[in-house]
């Protein structure tokens, strides 16, 4: 009895699954017309990343976007000028020379339909360094999660590429680069110092030896054989790198948290860009109320100034640059700690003294300082 209605149970998944299966194909086909001959080959076969100087995308929304290279580095004009996310521009240009022909969807389109027109639709348009329009393309919706509705410049007919090019171009984060620190490797860090509204804090990277693990082999094999070892036979190499703190207390500190803001001062990215009213002196950057700096193993330092939190976010400034980033709230919180959070045995929590109300304390039998009610009358 169980296996038979284990086996209606295995027919009906097949049939569902089947049913699915079919049900995709059509939505795929609805707006296939079958010319396929075409679909595959480059869009804009003879057009080079190099030759591209300016790539304008305009939508969705009301979202005006202008990309100008300058030598090797792109910069977005349309919002000062400032440095691009170099990353998210290749892949846009990559997405935009790597678009295929496509099989036509409709010779006769409704562009509301396809989202070619109005508020959804994204205008991307690339031109050389005289202002020539080498490309021109109009990205409307989504077939699926592979597939994209499209225009070529001045066509009526509506096209579907084989990858979703819209999400290359549709940026709800923006264009900036949202680099703060790019400088070096984490592990080349050796000082760490935090200078707060109450006090400062330091930490230096040590190194743990220990004798080398052939050196253990042939010391235990020369005891075997009832020879001696010495100090100066042993080999040593670095066992473990280890955190410690200096000031204000001193002890072994927690290596992850040491090393997230050694990996923090060494590549930090903004999760946004400041845009308020705060001056900086009211988003407690002017002057900083956290002062974070790194020396590294050749003695150069990086150093990153930490606002106040606000919603969430921490605002960061560089010494010698005026862009305010914001920084999710648990990075800035690398840095805010109290210093016992730091340790790995943090001492135990002192408890203020019990003072009676005739000014002695309960634990010694110490007078206060305060004066005695019965000496002022």
């Amino acid at each position: 009895m169980k296996n038979n209605s284990t086996t209606k149970l295995a027919v009906v998944f097949v049939v569902l699954a089947g049913a699915s299966f079919l049900f995709s194909r059509t939505v795929e086909r609805r707006y296939e017309t079958g010319e396929t001959a075409k679909a595959s080959q480059a869009l804009f076969e003879d057009l080079a990343k190099e030759q591209v100087a300016k790539l304008s995308i305009a939508g969705p929304e009301d979202s005006e976007v202008a990309l100008v290279r300058e030598g090797d580095t792109w910069k977005v004009a349309s919002e000062g000028g400032y440095r691009a996310d170099q990353d998210q521009v290749d892949k846009a240009l990559d997405a935009l020379l790597g678009l295929k022909q496509g099989k036509v969807a409709s010779r006769n389109p409704d562009l509301d339909e396809f989202e070619l027109t109005g508020q959804q639709a994204i205008e991307v348009k690339a031109e050389d360094g005289s202002g020539e329009v080498l490309a021109s393309v109009v990205l409307g919706k989504s077939a699926n999660f592979r597939e994209t509705f499209f225009q070529v410049g001045d066509q009526s007919e509506v096209r579907k590429s084989d990858t979703n090019v819209r999400r290359d171009f549709e940026k709800t984060g923006g264009w900036r680069d949202k680099t703060i620190l790019e400088v070096g490797e984490s592990e080349d860090v050796t000082k760490l110092t935090v200078d707060g509204p109450e006090q400062r804090l330091v930490f230096v990277r040590e190194e743990e030896m220990g004798p080398k693990d052939d050196a253990e082999d042939a010391s235990d094999s020369e005891e075997e054989a009832g020879e001696e070892t010495t100090e100066e036979d042993e080999s040593l190499e670095v066992k473990e790198l280890v955190w410690r703190m200096l000031e204000p207390m001193d002890g072994l500190a927690t290596k992850w948290r040491c090393d997230s803001m050694a990996n923090a001062l060494s590549d930090l990215r903004c999760d946004d860009f400041y845009a308020g009213d705060l001056s900086k002196a009211d988003l407690g950057l002017e002057p900083p109320r956290y002062t974070v700096t790194a020396e590294r193993k050749d003695g150069s330092q990086t150093v990153l100034y930490l606002g106040e939190a606000q919603d969430q976010q921490f605002p960061v400034m560089l010494p010698d640059q005026e862009t305010i980033w914001m920084v999710s709230l648990f990075r800035g919180e690398y840095f805010t700690k109290a210093p016992r959070d730091y340790l790995q045995d943090p001492p135990p929590e002192e408890e203020p003294e019990a003072i009676s109300e005739d000014g002695v304390d309960g634990d010694t039998g110490a007078v206060s300082d305060e004066e005695d009610p019965a000496e002022e009358s």
